[in-house]
């Protein structure tokens, strides 16, 4: 590679992207439950992807608690780095609101227009209970 501002060599994009991460503290304080939701959701679709083994309620449903952290979780970051305000919430009734159009959308619209969803009034509670999660962890 060539070299840039005075000697400078660039690093890889992974080591630019770690740095980075760690100076906006992604990486710290309650974040690392974050990215350990992140790392077990995309291990459970990686698995259901390949069709390997799951347990059947690791199958079926702890994605959809982990949904509304993740969602909520991503917005709120994106947000406050839009506005440059650390201090920024969503309201309860915002996360409530959001629980209820996954509700919707997921287990009742989506099922009746395509058939590889299902609705499953299972889900509608996880979808509730990962908002309350993401309240109680906030």
């Amino acid at each position: 590679m060539g070299t840039l501002n005075n000697g400078y060599i660039p690093k890889s994009a992974a080591a630019v992207l770690l740095k980075d991460l760690i100076a906006r503290n992604l990486f710290c304080k309650g974040r690392i439950l974050y990215w350990l939701m992140v790392i077990t959701a995309a291990i459970i679709y990686y698995r259901q992807s390949a069709t390997l083994f799951l347990p059947w309620y690791v199958d079926d449903y702890l994605n959809d608690l982990l949904c509304m952290p993740l969602v909520l979780g991503l917005l709120l970051s994106t947000i406050r780095y839009l506005k440059n305000d650390s201090s920024f919430q969503f309201s309860k009734s915002f996360i409530a609101g959001l629980a209820l159009y996954y509700a919707v959308y997921f287990e009742y619209y989506l099922p009746g227009v395509n058939a590889r969803y299902t609705g499953d009034p299972i889900d509608v509670l996880l979808y509730f209970l990962g908002g309350f999660l993401f309240l109680c962890l906030r």
